[in-house]
């Protein structure tokens, strides 16, 4: 039986600090956050984020939260994967969550569910209401959760109409240290991923990443991505943000470009990306349009 939860939580510290800042290109920043919980679910989560500083003003953001707490009369912690875009000058926030497939600890063992929040701050001040439709054990249901933003996704490229690429890709470095190692529950580390591409995108990428791994495993993740290169017979850079999830049941997930975060020739791209492997290679796919087109 899915049960809806609502309420509100509050921030309580915040740290920021910024791993990727060049001269004309829209800066990257990881943040360390504690929450207040109450209402339907109380306790604190402790958040790890990735933003990207958009050209509109805008910063998008990825997320993990390890909530310890209670959940309805259940103890115990679980991870909450956001995606969402705060608006600086409009004084606003939004943002969908799903609890990470495999992360709940103690009586929260076998939660899933997804919600999300909306944030304005005429209305609520410095408190943000939630809300997480959720279950514990129940039939497999990742397939839903298993595309986690895509409303994001669908919104940031603007309604224009995309062209197709395939481009092939080769992880060049992993450099993974942990984050968070506790006692019950899941792991949460951290990792910087260097890749290339060749193919209808010709170029090369660093990735910041936050993991999150289950003993079932189960997994999620969320990152930012600069992809350096030549698309389309233009050169520039592009910033994609991924948003994840495994389980036994399903694995799925959204990319697209951050927008406001292309330079160079490529300023202006929208578009939706997706990383698979076949039974042969890695391959990427993006579809992409330019907003000065106008189509």
């Amino acid at each position: 039986m899915t049960i809806h939860a609502t309420g509100q939580f509050e921030a309580k510290s915040w740290t920021e600090q910024p791993f990727d800042e060049i001269d004309g290109r829209p800066k990257l920043s990881r943040g360390v956050m504690t929450n207040a919980f109450s209402g339907d679910i109380t306790g604190e989560g402790r958040v790890e984020a990735l933003m990207a500083y958009r050209a509109d003003g805008a910063i998008s953001f990825v997320s993990l939260e390890r909530v310890t707490g209670q959940v309805g009369d259940r103890t115990g912690s679980f991870v909450l994967q956001h995606s969402g875009v705060f608006e600086l000058n409009q004084g606003t926030a939004r943002a969908t969550w799903l609890v990470t497939p495999g992360s709940g600890a103690g009586d929260l063992r076998g939660l899933r569910g997804q919600g999300g929040y909306r944030w304005d701050r005429q209305r609520d001040g410095q408190t943000t209401p939630f809300t997480l439709d959720y279950e514990v054990e129940p039939p497999a249901a990742d397939v839903a959760t298993a595309r986690n933003g895509a409303e994001l996704s669908y919104s940031e490229t603007g309604g224009l109409k995309l062209t197709p690429t395939r481009s092939t890709f080769e992880i060049t470095g992993w450099d993974q240290t942990p984050l968070d190692e506790p006692a019950a529950g899941p792991k949460l580390a951290r990792a910087t991923v260097k890749k290339i591409f060749r193919g209808d995108l010709e170029g090369e990428s660093s990735a910041e990443l936050l993991l999150c791994q289950a003993d079932d495993g189960s997994a999620g993740y969320i990152g930012l991505e600069r992809v350096v290169g030549r698309l389309a017979g233009r050169t520039g850079s592009f910033v994609v943000q991924h948003n994840a999830v495994r389980s036994d049941a399903a694995q799925g997930g959204t990319w697209f470009v951050v927008p406001g975060s292309a330079t160079g020739e490529l300023r202006g791209l929208r578009g939706r990306a997706e990383y698979r492997h076949d039974e042969h290679e890695a391959v990427f796919t993006l579809d992409y349009a330019f907003e000065q087109e106008g189509v």
